[in-house]
C-alpha cells in the first residue's frame, strides 16, 4: 500500500513539474506554462493559476495576482506576460478601484445605441413601400421621424415616382390590410398604452367654463398637442426594458408612466403642465432642437425636466443632488430623475446659439398672439449679472454697486404686464439704442402689426433716435428728459399742473400733471435739427420734484402716458423677482468662448490718469483752503501789504505752484490719452473671455417660459382671490411646491393636492384646480388627461 502511495506521488510530482522547453521565468520562484491553448503559472514548483489563452479577463486576474501576492514584481510580470509596465499598472489600479469586472475587455467598436437591423428594418422597409409616410411610421415604432429615414437610407430604399391615382368608387384599402404577421406583432409590443390606464373614452365638455382673462393668458396659436410616446415597461419604478430599448437605439425618448402615489413631494408642479402646453412650449422645443438620437432622457423628458426645476426653484443642475431622484422621477413619470452630468450634457448639446434665439422667437410670437390689447406697450431695460470667476472679461457699470466690474450685459424685453418677450444676450452691443432698433426689427418680424410704444429709460435717449422713430408708422416711445451735460431741466410753474386720475389693477391711482410741447435740436452741429415732441411732467407734492417724460404719441391720454411711464417699475420688479428666485445672475456652466478682440471699451490708461487726477486736484484743494487760512488769520499790523502775506508764506505757495503744474500736465496728458480702445489692447495681451452666449441665451429662455406659465396661474385664480396682485406669486410658488397624492384612473392622471396653511388659499386652490380641469389637458407625451383636486376642499365651479 505504501508502495502504491508513493508511486502516485512520484507520477504527481511529474505532472506538476514545469518543462524546461516552453516554460518562461519570471523570476527565480515563479514559472509560466503556455501549451495546447492552455496557459499554467508555477510558484516553487505548484501550480497557482490555470486558464485558457483566449481568456483575457481570467490572464489578467492570474498576473494581478502575482503582484498582489507578492509573488512577483510589476515589470517582471509584465515582461513575462507580453505587456507594458504601464498595462500593467493600470490593470492593477482598475482591479483595486472596481474588482473583477473591471478586468473583462470593452466592446469593440461602436458603442452609442442606434436603430439595429433584422425584423424591425423589415417592418419599417414593408411600411414604406405600402405607401405610409415617415411620421406615421415613427408613431407606430414608437420611434423619430429621423430614424426612419437612416434606416430607409440603410437598406438603399429610394422613393418611387407618385402615380395619379384612380377616382373610381373602390373602397381604399388601408395599410393594415397589407399587415404582414411579423409586423402585426411588432406593433402589438411596441404600442403599449402609455400609462398603466385603458384609453380614455370621449367625454362630455366640462361645464366648467374659463374667465375672459384666463382665456386671454392661455390662448393658443397653432397646434399645441405633444405627440404621444409608447412604452413596454408596466412597473414605473422599474424601466428596465425602456432603458435596454434606448441603449439597442430602439428609441429615442423613455414615454411617461405612472403608478398610485401618496405623499408626493413637490407633486403641485404639475399645476403648470396644463398651461405650458397650451403656451406650446413642448411643440416649439421639438420642432427647433435637434433630437438627441436613441436615448432614455430624449428632448422632450429633458425640457420637461429643465421646466419643472425651474418652477420648483431649482435653478442649477447642482441643486439636484438635494433631491431625491426616484421622487423627482415621480412627478416626471419616470423611475428617476436624470444626474446633474445628464442634464449638463443635454444642456451643452442644446445650447446652440441659433437654435436657442429661434426657440425664444417661437414662444415670443405666441405670446404676443395671447395679448389682446390694441397697442401694444415694451419695456426694455438692461440687467448686469456680476461675474466673479477669473476669466477676462468685460467690464460694465453696475448700477446697484455704482462701480465697474467684470460682468454680463443682458437686455431685455418685456410686455406691459411685466412677463418677458424677448432677451439679447450673448454679443456685444453698443448700447440701448442699438437694442431699442433691434427690438423692433424682432417684433415686425414676429408678424407683429399693432401700433408699439417702445418705453425705456434715460439710457436709450438719442434725438437722432427719436427722429428715426418718428418717421416709421406705428412705432412710438415714451422715455424720461435727459438734461445736457452741466444743465437742468427748466422747472414749470405750479399753475401748469392738474389732478389726473386713473383706475390701475382696481385701485385709483392720482397724479398731477402738466402736458406741454418741447423742441430738441439733433444732428451734426453744422446741420441742427428741431423735433417737436409732447412733454408730460409729474409733480410729486411732498419732494417738490418734477419728472419729465417725452414722447412722439399725441393720442394717448396725458394719465395713461404718465401711468405706462411709471408702470416701467413692473419691468424692475421682474428683474429682482428673477434675481431672488430664478439665480438670475447665477451661471449654470462655466464654459467660455472666445470674445471679440476689436471691440472698443473704456481705456485704463484714461481711468487711472483720471483718477491720479483727481487725487492731485484734491490736494491742490487742500493747500489752497490752507492758503486761505493763512491770509484769513494775517495780522496786517505785522504784514499789511500782499507782497509781505506772499514772501512770510513763500513756501506755502511754492507748493501751491508746483501742484498746480503737476494738475495742468495730468490734464494735458489725459486729453491725449483715447478715451476707448480695443478689448485685446486693455487687457494688455490676454484672451478675451465671455460666457458661453448659446447656454446662457437656453436658460433665459426656460426662464421665460417658466415665468409665463406663472403668471397664466395668477390670471386663473385672480377672480376669485381680491389680494391677488399683492401675494399671488407668492402663493403660485407655494402651490407649485406642494405634496400630493397621484392616481392612475379610466385614462386619468388625477392629482390630488394637500390643502394649504389657510382655508382661503385652500379655496383659492380649489378653484385654480377646477380651472385647469377645464382645458382637458394631457400629460406631455401621454394620453393621460391631467386632472387636479385637494383634499378637504368643497367643489368648485370653473366660473368661481
Amino acid at each position: 500500500m505504501d508502495g502504491k502511495d508513493t508511486r502516485m506521488k512520484a507520477h504527481q510530482t511529474e505532472l506538476t513539474k514545469p518543462l524546461q522547453d516552453d516554460r518562461i521565468a519570471i523570476n527565480e520562484r515563479c514559472v509560466l506554462r503556455q501549451t495546447d491553448g492552455c496557459a499554467v503559472v508555477f510558484v516553487k514548483g505548484e501550480v497557482v493559476f490555470s486558464y485558457d489563452t483566449d481568456d483575457i479577463a481570467a490572464k489578467r486576474l492570474a498576473m494581478i495576482q502575482l503582484v498582489e501576492s507578492k509573488a512577483a514584481s510589476k515589470t517582471a510580470t509584465a515582461k513575462a506576460f507580453g505587456v507594458t509596465r504601464m498595462t500593467m499598472h493600470r490593470l492593477v489600479e482598475k482591479y483595486r478601484a472596481q474588482g473583477v469586472p473591471a478586468l473583462v475587455p470593452k466592446k469593440l467598436g461602436p458603442k452609442g445605441p442606434r436603430v439595429t437591423g433584422g425584423r424591425r428594418e423589415q417592418v419599417i422597409l414593408r411600411r414604406k413601400e405600402s405607401g405610409e409616410s415617415n411620421t406615421e411610421i415613427a408613431g407606430r415604432l414608437g420611434l423619430s421621424e429621423g430614424s426612419i429615414r437612416l434606416v430607409l437610407k440603410r437598406v438603399g430604399y429610394t422613393e418611387k415616382k407618385s402615380e395619379q391615382t384612380e377616382l373610381c368608387g373602390a373602397s381604399p384599402v388601408t395599410a393594415e390590410d397589407h399587415e404582414a404577421p411579423a409586423e402585426k406583432q411588432l406593433r402589438n409590443e411596441g404600442v403599449a398604452s402609455t400609462g398603466n390606464a385603458s384609453p380614455a373614452t370621449a367625454e362630455e365638455q366640462s361645464e366648467a367654463e374659463l374667465d375672459d382673462s384666463a382665456a386671454s393668458a392661455l390662448a393658443t396659436s397653432g397646434d399645441t398637442e405633444v405627440p404621444v410616446a409608447h412604452t413596454l415597461d408596466s412597473d414605473p419604478t422599474e424601466r428596465t426594458v425602456d432603458r435596454f430599448l434606448a441603449r439597442q437605439g430602439m428609441i429615442e425618448d423613455a414615454a411617461p408612466l405612472f403608478q398610485t402615489a401618496q405623499g408626493v413631494e413637490g407633486l403641485g408642479v404639475l399645476l403648470a403642465l396644463p398651461v405650458l402646453v397650451s403656451h406650446g412650449v413642448f411643440v416649439d422645443a421639438m420642432r427647433t432642437f435637434d433630437s438627441f438620437g436613441t436615448a432614455f432622457y430624449g428632448l422632450r423628458n429633458v425640457v420637461l425636466t429643465l421646466l419643472i426645476c425651474f418652477l420648483r426653484g431649482i435653478n442649477r443642475p447642482e441643486n439636484l443632488k438635494r433631491y431625491v431622484p426616484s421622487v423627482l422621477g415621480q412627478v416626471l413619470g419616470l423611475d428617476r430623475a436624470p444626474e446633474i452630468k445628464t442634464l449638463r450634457r443635454r444642456i451643452r448639446e442644446l445650447a446652440l446659439p441659433e437654435r436657442a434665439l429661434a426657440f425664444a422667437r417661437a414662444q415670443m410670437r405666441r405670446h404676443l398672439s395671447r395679448l389682446t390689447d390694441d397697442l401694444l406697450w415694451v419695456y426694455v431695460d438692461g440687467h448686469v449679472s456680476v461675474y466673479s470667476g477669473k476669466q477676462k472679461i468685460k467690464k460694465h457699470h453696475v448700477t446697484r454697486l455704482r462701480i465697474s466690474m467684470p460682468s454680463v450685459l443682458d437686455y431685455w424685453v418685456n410686455d406691459a404686464n411685466g412677463d418677458p418677450l424677448l432677451v439679447f444676450s450673448g454679443r456685444a452691443r453698443p448700447g440701448m439704442v442699438s437694442v431699442l432698433r433691434e427690438t423692433l426689427v424682432e417684433l415686425r418680424a414676429a408678424g407683429e402689426c399693432r401700433v408699439i410704444t417702445l418705453v425705456f429709460d434715460r439710457e436709450g435717449w438719442s434725438p437722432t433716435l427719436f427722429a428715426d422713430l418718428c418717421e416709421i408708422d406705428g412705432v412710438r416711445f415714451v422715455t424720461y428728459r435727459k438734461a445736457s451735460r452741466g444743465k437742468k431741466l427748466p422747472r414749470l410753474a405750479a399753475s401748469a399742473f392738474k389732478e389726473h386720475k386713473i383706475n390701475s389693477g382696481g385701485k385709483t391711482v392720482s397724479y398731477d400733471l402738466a402736458d406741454t410741447s418741447i423742441y430738441i435740436d439733433y444732428g451734426p452741429s453744422q446741420q441742427r435739427k428741431r423735433l417737436a415732441l409732447r412733454q408730460v411732467t409729474r409733480h410729486t407734492a411732498a419732494t417738490g420734484k418734477q419728472t419729465h417724460v417725452v414722447t412722439n404719441d399725441r393720442e394717448t391720454s396725458t394719465v395713461e402716458l404718465a401711468h405706462r411711464m411709471f408702470s416701467r417699475w413692473g419691468q424692475e420688479n421682474f428683474l429682482k423677482y428673477m434675481v431672488q428666485n430664478r439665480d438670475f445672475d447665477g451661471l449654470v456652466t462655466y464654459l467660455m468662448e472666445d470674445a471679440d478682440a476689436e471691440q472698443m471699451v473704456v481705456n485704463p490708461r484714461r481711468t487711472a490718469l483720471r483718477k491720479e487726477l483727481k487725487c492731485q486736484r484734491r490736494e491742490l484743494e487742500k493747500l489752497t483752503a490752507a492758503y486761505g487760512a493763512e491770509a484769513l488769520h494775517n495780522r496786517e499790523s505785522s504784514r499789511p501789504t500782499m507782497r509781505g502775506f506772499k514772501t512770510a508764506n513763500g513756501r506755502l505757495g511754492q507748493k501751491i505752484s508746483q501742484q498746480q503744474s503737476l494738475v495742468d500736465k495730468l490734464e494735458a496728458r489725459l486729453k491725449q490719452v483715447p478715451a476707448k480702445v480695443p478689448l485685446a489692447k486693455a487687457l494688455k495681451g490676454k484672451s478675451p473671455k465671455k460666457v458661453h452666449a448659446g447656454t446662457r441665451r437656453l436658460i433665459h429662455v426656460f426662464r421665460m417660459s417658466a415665468h409665463r406659465a406663472e403668471s397664466a396661474l395668477r390670471e386663473l385664480f385672480r377672480p376669485a382671490y381680491p389680494r391677488w396682485h399683492h401675494e399671488s406669486r407668492e402663493m403660485v410658488r407655494t402651490f407649485l411646491n406642494s405634496s400630493g397624492d397621484l392616481e392612475v384612473k379610466d385614462g386619468e392622471l388625477r392629482v390630488t393636492l394637500q390643502a394649504q396653511a389657510a382655508p382661503h388659499r385652500t379655496q383659492v386652490l380649489a378653484h385654480l384646480s377646477a380651472q385647469l380641469n377645464a382645458l382637458n389637458a394631457k400629460f406631455p407625451g401621454s394620453d393621460l388627461v391631467l386632472r387636479f383636486a385637494v383634499h378637504g376642499a368643497e367643489s368648485v365651479t370653473g366660473s368661481g
